[in-house]
C-alpha cells in the first residue's frame, strides 16, 4: 500500500507515455467524429481494472466516465479532457527522438495520455486514499458553435467533482484569471436591388461604407477599454476576423457582414458586452439609415479563481514537489473546459496541460519530458487534494 508521492511518480513509465500519445494521435478524432477514439480510451482504462462507463447521448461523440474509488469516503478530484481535434489536415503522426508529432498531440491527447498513466499508477500501486478520482473525457469541444454540449450534459447529470484539473492551457503557469468571450456578428442591409454603381441614387447608402463606419464606432467605444490593465490578463480586446461584402467591382451590394470577438476581463460581464454592442447597432441605424442586425453567437463569462482554493494550493504544491520550482500565477484569454466547469457546475477548476504552444498549429508536437512532468504533477495533485 505504498502511497507517498515519490514512490508513485517513480512508477511513471516514460516509454509507455510516448507510445500512448503516438497511439492516440494515430486515431483521427476531428470534432463530431470522436467515437472510435472514445471507445479506445474507455477500453484502455477498463483494461487497467477501472470502473468505466460510456455515455452515448451524442452517438458520434460519446463521453468516457471513469472512477477510481478510495478506501474511505472523501472528496472527489476530477481530471477532465476533450477527445476531439480541430478538423484540419496534418502530416501523419510520427516520433523524432522524444518529440511526438501529430494532430492533437498538443491539444490535447498528450494530456489524455498523462491522465491515463496517472490512473494506471494509482490502480497498480493499490494506493489507499480518501474519496475518489473521477476521469471525464468527452468530445465536441472544438465544434465551431462552441456550446460544449457533452460537458454540459455531464454537468446536468451531476457528473463532476469537488474540484477539477483540466488538461489544457497552463503547463508552466497557473491560469487563475480568464477573460470572457463574445463572438458577435453584425449584418448591415439596405433596401432596393443590386445595380450598377451608376444606376443607383446618390442617397442610397453603400453597405460597404456603412460597414466602415461601424468599425469606427466599435473602435471609438472599445478603444478606451483596451487601456485598462487587469492583473494577469491585461486589458479588454476587440478583434475583427471577417469583413465581407460585394461580389463585383462596380455593383452596389445590399449587404455587409462583420464578425469578430470581444474579450473582457472580470471587471465586466457578458450583459455589459451585450449592452455595448447593442448600442453600436442602434447608433449605426440612426446615423446611416440602414438596417443593422446583431447576432451574439457565443457568450462566455470571465472568471477569477481565489489563490486560497484547495485545488490551487494542491497543484502548486505538486508542481513544486515534481519540478523543484514554483508554479507562477497567470491568466488566459482562451476559453477552456475549466471555464465551463467553473461557470456551469461551480467547481473550482485549474488548467494544467502538457504544452499548448503548438495547439491548432499546422504542425502540432510535444516533448516527452513535458508529458512526464504533467503526469507526475497530476499524481501529486491528486495526493495533495485528497489528503489535504
Amino acid at each position: 500500500m505504498d502511497y507517498n508521492i515519490e514512490s508513485l511518480i517513480a512508477k511513471v513509465d516514460r516509454g509507455r507515455l510516448k507510445q500512448l500519445t503516438l497511439d492516440f494521435v494515430k486515431i483521427p478524432s476531428p470534432t463530431l467524429h470522436e467515437k472510435e477514439f472514445s471507445e479506445y480510451y474507455a477500453d484502455l482504462l477498463k483494461s487497467m481494472g477501472i470502473d468505466v462507463e460510456l455515455d452515448y447521448e451524442f452517438p458520434n461523440s460519446p463521453s468516457v466516465i471513469a472512477r477510481i474509488k478510495g478506501h474511505e469516503p472523501g472528496p472527489t478530484i476530477q481530471f477532465d479532457g476533450h477527445t476531439d481535434t480541430i478538423p484540419t489536415v496534418h502530416p501523419e503522426p510520427y516520433c523524432e527522438g522524444d518529440i511526438i508529432y501529430g494532430r492533437g498531440t498538443a491539444d490535447m491527447k498528450s494530456s489524455l495520455a498523462a491522465i491515463a498513466e496517472m490512473a494506471r499508477v494509482f490502480v497498480e500501486s493499490s494506493a489507499q486514499f480518501k474519496g475518489e478520482i473521477l476521469i471525464t473525457v468527452h468530445g465536441l469541444h472544438e465544434a465551431p458553435w462552441g456550446k460544449n454540449e457533452t460537458l454540459r450534459s455531464l454537468i446536468e447529470k451531476k457528473i463532476f467533482g469537488d474540484a477539477a484539473v483540466v488538461g489544457e492551457l497552463g503547463g508552466t503557469f497557473l491560469p487563475i484569471v480568464g477573460k470572457g468571450l463574445t463572438i458577435f456578428e453584425f449584418i448591415i442591409t439596405r433596401e432596393g436591388p443590386v445595380l450598377h454603381e451608376t444606376m443607383v441614387s446618390p442617397d442610397i447608402v453603400n453597405p460597404i461604407w456603412a460597414g466602415h463606419r461601424l468599425l469606427e464606432i466599435l473602435r471609438d467605444k472599445v478603444a478606451p477599454l483596451t487601456q485598462e490593465f487587469y492583473e494577469y490578463v491585461g486589458p479588454d480586446s476587440l478583434f475583427i476576423g471577417i469583413f465581407e461584402s460585394g461580389d463585383f467591382y462596380n455593383r452596389v451590394t445590399q449587404k455587409c457582414r462583420i464578425v469578430g470577438t470581444r474579450r473582457h476581463t472580470p471587471k465586466r460581464t457578458v450583459d455589459d458586452v451585450r449592452s455595448e454592442l447593442e448600442a453600436v447597432a442602434q447608433q449605426m441605424q440612426q446615423e446611416m439609415k440602414v438596417k443593422v442586425v446583431l447576432n451574439l453567437q457565443r457568450m462566455e463569462e470571465a472568471f477569477q479563481l481565489s489563490k486560497d482554493e484547495k485545488i490551487v494550493k494542491a497543484i502548486r504544491q505538486a508542481y513544486l514537489e515534481v519540478t523543484g520550482k514554483d508554479l507562477p500565477y497567470g491568466g488566459t484569454s482562451t476559453i477552456a473546459n475549466g471555464t465551463h466547469l467553473l461557470q456551469w457546475a461551480k467547481v473550482p477548476s485549474v488548467c494544467h496541460a502538457v504544452n499548448s504552444t503548438t495547439a491548432h498549429a499546422d504542425l502540432e508536437f510535444v516533448h516527452l519530458e513535458d508529458i512526464v512532468r504533467a503526469t507526475e504533477v497530476y499524481i501529486a495533485t491528486a495526493v495533495n487534494f485528497l489528503n489535504y
